[in-house]
């Protein structure tokens, strides 16, 4: 193998690509299912039963960015955060950046990755322009729009891996500027709130300022908060919520506030949204302390995957004489927003989790994915919850599934990336069940990967 440094970018992830796919077929002579071996995992649930690993840890960097078409081609395991340092030292960023620096660009489009700009650019799938896929039979295609691969390109968006890994994007670029200012508006009915996000989604203005980012925070039933971003070259002041200060904390306190470019993409990441109270993040003195290490999205995970395994904050609890049964609710769904309000309404009526993330978004392409179908042209709002509540003695899993029932009744959509509690026959209906079907038989006729059923709600 050619040494790294004596190769551009390109003739490096072709050298990958080839590389890989003969490392897979070799895989492919045990007769046992395939796993991912990554880096870090951004799902919320447990994967159990054994498989033979495919390492694609090495897909993780950036190809090129062009500033001319504004794209850039980059790997499939390439967090985030890598792309977005790269890209700005071109002035730009990728049309939607999820949330969390850890997150893969890949993961985010298998997975169904949203953020602040989704309300003009859609879903992360929707920015995509290329893939080149790894299919379960051991051979690697370019999927576009136009190809042959078609059904494939569209058909990725939502599978969680089931149909092929990604190795590599092509993907859409937006103008960057230095600084963002942010605008925090505080309403007190949620419906007001939501005709403010249907008028910057027709406009693209509120306040008589142009707006690039939108999302939102509700605090409680009546204490709601919209948030709004927009580039700008110069900033009076900069905010850090990157160590002591908490940046969820800054939206009930300031009713604007700058932050540079990359602080602003990465404004959740330190506290995890709001979840680093888990932790004990949110007192002065464990932050002071550990706050260098632990404000930093793949440390929480790494404290996920041990609680995962061994349930140390049940048995720390318990320690404590707390033996109350919890659910875990953490989940991301997607309601039209003419049904709004009224999920709102139902969330407050009967869960105690707070606060709740909104995210708008709104494209022209969402009907072309057969796995994740939304309405072109429509504004949805993501409303994003992670938390824990007491359990229901009657079903250890009751809210998830009283959320799911919700969300169905109202035209809406729930993320796979947590636990699901689907029957197969409601599941299959609710995610392309037919379409997926033809595109299992003809991308892995043999079952080398488990369909999205077993892997999302069987969790295997």
């Amino acid at each position: 193998m050619s040494d790294k440094a004596t190769l551009d970018p390109q003739s490096h992830y072709i050298e990958k690509r080839d590389k890989a796919a003969a490392q897979y077929q070799e895989l492919l002579a045990n007769d046992q299912p395939v796993r991912l071996r990554k880096s870090a995992s951004n799902l919320f649930r447990e994967r159990k039963g054994k498989a033979v690993r495919f390492d694609a840890r090495g897909f993780n960097g950036v190809v090129s960015v062009d500033t001319e078409k504004m794209t850039a081609e980059v790997e499939g395991m390439a967090p985030y955060r890598t792309v977005v340092a790269e890209t700005l030292k071109y002035g730009a960023l990728p049309a939607v950046v999820p949330e969390l620096a850890t997150i893969t660009v890949g993961g985010a489009v298998s997975g169904g990755g949203i953020e602040a700009t989704s309300i003009y650019q859609g879903l992360v799938h929707e920015t995509v322009l290329a893939m080149d896929i790894l299919l379960p039979t051991g051979d690697v295609v370019t999927a576009t729009p136009s190809n042959r691969y078609k059904d494939l390109f569209y058909g990725m968006a939502n599978s969680f891996g089931t149909l092929g890994y990604i190795l590599k994007l092509t993907i859409k670029l937006i103008p960057a500027k230095q600084y963002v200012q942010v605008r925090h508006f505080p309403f007190t009915d949620i419906q007001k709130l939501l005709d403010v996000i249907a008028e910057v989604a027709k406009t693209g203005k509120y306040d008589g300022q142009h707006v690039d980012f939108v999302d939102g925070s509700g605090f409680d039933t009546h204490n709601l908060y919209l948030t709004l971003g927009t580039f700008t070259d110069e900033a009076p002041h900069v905010s850090n919520y990157t160590y002591m200060q908490r940046y969820y904390e800054s939206i009930q306190q300031k009713s604007e506030d700058y932050l540079t470019a990359r602080d602003y993409i990465w404004r959740w990441d330190s506290d995890w949204f709001w979840c680093s109270k888990a932790f004990y993040m949110n007192r002065t003195i464990p932050r002071a302390l550990l706050g260098k290490w632990m404000l930093r999205s793949e440390s929480y995970w790494k404290l996920l995957r041990l609680d995962q395994k061994y349930h140390m904050a049940d048995k720390i609890r318990a320690l404590g004489g707390d033996h109350t049964q919890l659910e875990t609710v953490i989940q991301d769904v997607q309601i039209p927003i003419e049904n709004a309000a009224a999920f709102w309404q139902f969330f407050t009526k009967n869960l105690t989790l707070r606060p709740v993330w909104f995210c708008p978004t709104r494209s022209k392409t969402a009907g072309n994915f057969p796995l994740y179908t939304l309405e072109p042209n429509k504004t949805y709002i993501n409303f994003g919850f992670w938390d824990q509540v007491v359990a229901d003695p009657s079903d250890p899993n009751y809210y998830n599934k009283l959320i799911e029932k919700e969300v169905t009744k109202l035209g809406g959509k729930k993320g796979l990336y947590s636990e699901v509690f689907y029957s197969e026959k409601e599941f299959w209906r609710l995610f392309g069940g037919k379409e997926y079907a033809k595109l299992k038989a003809k991308y892995d006729p043999k079952g080398r990967l488990k369909n999205l059923y077993e892997k999302c709600v069987k969790q295997g």
